[in-house]
């Protein structure tokens, strides 16, 4: 029997109304130099009538085209990549071009060098601005202060997997830029060709050119927040970016956000500005049409340190119900200031957790909130290098392909008893083999499995060994935990059969930065960067306050 090979790239074409551009864009594909490709299309439930039918009858050579309801562009891509094929992939747009020689050029330098994740070209401009598109050229230096690699650049496969895909959250675009400082953190190398190869078309309404001052800040503090550990280990880079973008700044208003979570993990939601003028505020969150919810959550503020006071919640429900929660009624990932009755975060990404279901016509929130500075920060440093507030969550992926995705996860929320043991129960869908299991989110952790049972579609319970299941972690052979110095602790299992269920029993806590041994290398940067950074602006208070940084990690 013949089998048919793989081809080598995978080009993913989202397409939301922009049918009357999408076959410029294949034909761009369809002349490349480099024969081996395939290319997925995703209509990204697209309302206009033109695209919807050109995309109908849309065929090609080397093309298929995949519809589904709206995503946005982050999950379409997502999408696209989960049916490809191919070792490396190329996001398009549907309303650009590539050049002819860009494909075959950039395989060659992928092949040619396995530490290599990205590789992109020099670009124009074309359509309602024309001229070279001027980029700076990669260093970490400039990717850190802002996006210097457009989204239709080459990567593998491998390490979209790896960091989990373009995130949804970043609902107003730049989901690149986070998707490439997550593939840096991979260890990653870049590469630029230099032949013009990429044409970007200018057209009124593009999602980055229409953003708002406040909604770039809001990215760049979620980006920031997520790839936190990539950022540390670049100290003085990150002192600039901070200040740049106005990271923990004061300022008139932050972006309030309500999600929506369906039954499935999916999700949507709803952002509101909320004002820093210390006095009490009211958030009213109306739907045009009710939105079902198994849950919902609401973060309070973006990009600032901050305390919080929920004073109520009202949610009205489609059914005429109205429930009334109190601050008491919601878990968050802060800590609960008694004497004030404020919820201090010492996280970018404040967060509370509203465990109720129904068919929800709007949730109305009111309470007041209070901007932390950063020189109070300071003297809680351990906490904002690894916040820990007694909570966090646990999340297991599943999958019958080793594709990992946000819809296919189920979350638990994880609390540290006195002794640090703990038993999750699992379900997860039809079909699956492989799991992927992240025991917490958004700190350092040690973990040490004690006991992993599965349920076959059978109904036969079997143990998988400890010692045969794989991490990102670094294993400790004396004691059989296993440390994570990274946000995101992964473990790793594969079953010959059908799971049904599956049971983890085990032990874990939290890290400290002051078990220094494991991060000598990172705090050794940080300490010759706040040398160099004092020499060249002497006794400023963000230098006494890098003074205070090294001495509270390193000791001197």
């Amino acid at each position: 029997m013949e089998h048919k090979k793989m081809p080598e790239v995978s080009v993913v074409i989202p397409c939301y109304n922009q049918g009357s551009y999408i076959h410029d864009a294949l034909e761009s594909v369809w002349s490349q130099t480099y024969p081996d490709y395939e290319i997925i299309v995703i209509n990204d439930g697209s309302t206009e009538p033109e695209t919807n039918a050109i995309l109908k009858e849309l065929s090609g050579p080397k093309l298929r085209v995949i519809h589904t309801e709206n995503q946005g562009l982050a999950e379409a891509r997502n999408t696209g990549i989960r049916e490809a094929t191919g070792r490396y992939i190329l996001p398009l747009d549907a309303d650009d071009r590539i050049g002819r020689r860009y494909m075959e050029l950039a395989v060659e330098l992928l092949d040619s060098d396995p530490d290599l994740g990205i590789v992109y070209c020099l670009a124009e401009k074309f359509g309602e601005d024309e001229g070279p598109w001027i980029l700076k050229e990669f260093s970490i230096k400039q990717m850190m202060d802002h996006n210097v690699i457009f989204c239709t650049s080459f990567f593998r496969r491998v390490d979209w997997e790896s960091v989990g895909g373009f995130k949804r959250d970043m609902k107003y675009g730049l989901e690149d830029y986070d998707f490439w400082l997550s593939i840096l953190g991979l260890g990653r190398k870049v590469k630029r060709i230099d032949e013009v190869l990429f044409f970007y078309r200018i057209r009124t309404g593009s999602m980055v050119r229409s953003m708002t001052p406040l909604q770039l800040r809001y990215l760049f503090g979620r980006t920031y927040e997520r790839n936190q550990l990539f950022f540390l280990s670049h100290p003085k880079e990150t002192a600039a970016l901070l200040k740049e973008k106005r990271i923990n700044e004061i300022c008139p208003s932050s972006i309030s956000i309500l999600f929506c979570f369906d039954s499935q993990g999916g999700f949507q939601y709803f952002d509101k500005p909320i004002e820093n003028t210390g006095e009490p505020f009211v958030i009213a969150y109306s739907f045009s049409q009710p939105i079902e919810c198994a849950r919902l959550r609401w973060d309070p503020v973006s990009n600032i340190f901050s305390r919080v006071r929920v004073d109520s919640i009202l949610i009205t429900f489609t059914s005429g119900k109205r429930v009334m929660l109190h601050q008491t009624d919601l878990l968050h990932n802060g800590k609960l200031l008694a004497e004030t009755g404020y919820v201090q975060f010492l996280t970018l990404d404040p967060q509370f957790e509203i465990n109720e279901s129904g068919e929800v016509n709007s949730v109305e929130i009111r309470g007041q909130w209070e901007h932390i500075p950063l020189e109070a920060v300071a003297p809680m440093l351990d906490a904002v290098v690894n916040p820990w507030y007694g909570r966090t969550t646990s999340i297991l992926y599943w999958s019958s392909d080793q594709t990992f995705s946000e819809d296919r996860a189920i979350r638990k929320p994880v609390r540290l008893d006195g002794k640090g043991g703990f038993l999750f129960r699992f379900t997860p869908g039809a079909g699956t083999r492989f799991l992927r299991w992240d025991p917490v989110s958004g700190i350092l952790c040690r973990v040490k499995l004690v006991n992993v049972a599965v349920t076959d579609d059978s109904g036969a319970v079997r143990s998988i060994p400890v010692d045969q299941i794989s991490h990102n972690g670094t294993s400790r052979t004396e004691d059989g935990w296993v440390d994570f110095w990274t946000a995101f602790p992964q473990f790793y299992f594969h079953f010959d059969g059908v799971i049904v269920a599956v049971e983890i029993r085990g032990e874990w806590a939290p890290l400290r930065s002051s078990e220094r041994e494991h991060l000598y290398v990172v705090l050794r940067r940080l300490s010759t960067a706040v040398d160099r950074y004092l020499r060249l602006t002497g006794n400023s208070r963000f230098g006494r306050f890098l003074r205070f940084l090294r001495r509270s990690l390193i000791g001197r």
